[in-house]
């Protein structure tokens, strides 16, 4: 009996020391969410905000329905393919979401998926991404689509350039004084054009965590380390245990 405690208290105390680090290891291979941006259906190139790093990778998740005409019911298009019976069929053409190094008529997002929810890995190149919904004709399109970048937290990113610190200039008078003006910058006011365009009430857009990217979720992975942890310690114990009877 005395046995048996001991083998359940050294199980207990492993379990314990080993869940923290097990959860340092999942939290560190996982991706989170590093911006989301809207594309329109008007054809306006969307920029990320950050340089994505050169060589590594990221997953780029887009989600939604936008519409081509009306009705809009029956006009309707996600990232890849289009449909005109309210998804009952669909089809693919080149009308869709694109990211600036594809050509027209080479979206890479997949196979069809009925929640409208398409993942595609790219490498970084050390520049900004750039994201356009293509169509033959951008007059009776309306609504967007939702794209999101996910990435390792600590990926290095290349922010986006400071401005110039203003640099100071120096006038003397005939007395020895000399007053010191900044230099001012010209005003940078970021300007936006509303989209023309009113939102599709039936538009399908997602919230994508990083546990929905692939794999097991973390807290699977934990329970699983556990089992096996305390698996071999039984193991290891009863082998002692039947050679300290012998």
């Amino acid at each position: 009996m005395k046995k048996t405690i001991f083998v359940f208290l050294i199980i207990i105390l492993v379990i314990n020391f080993s869940v923290p680090f097990i959860r340092v290891i999942s939290a560190a291979n996982s991706d989170s969410v590093l911006f989301t941006l809207e594309v329109p259906a008007d054809g306006s190139r969307v920029s990320s905000t950050i340089a994505l790093q050169n060589g590594v990778s990221y997953q780029i998740v887009v989600s939604g329905v936008y519409y081509t005409g009306t009705p809009i019911q029956n006009n309707q298009q996600d990232a890849m393919f289009a449909s005109q019976d309210q998804w009952v069929t669909h089809v693919t053409g080149q009308s869709g979401l694109y990211i600036d190094r594809w050509n027209v008529g080479s979206k890479q997002w997949g196979n069809y998926n009925s929640d409208h929810i398409y993942r595609y890995s790219l490498i970084g190149n050390g520049s900004q991404v750039n994201f356009w919904i293509y169509s033959s004709s951008y007059s009776s399109n309306g609504g967007s689509l939702t794209v999101q970048i996910l990435g390792s937290p600590t990926a290095p990113q290349s922010p986006t350039p400071a401005p110039p610190t203003p640099t100071p200039t120096t006038s003397t008078t005939f007395d020895q004084t000399s007053t010191t003006s900044p230099t001012t910058l010209p005003s940078n006011s970021p300007t936006s054009s509303p989209n023309d365009f009113p939102t599709v009430s039936a538009t399908q857009t997602a919230n994508i965590s990083p546990t929905q990217i692939g794999g097991f979720p973390s807290e699977y992975g934990v329970t699983i380390a556990i089992v096996v942890i305390a698996a071999i310690i039984v193991a290891i114990l009863a082998v002692i245990l039947k050679k300290q009877k012998h």
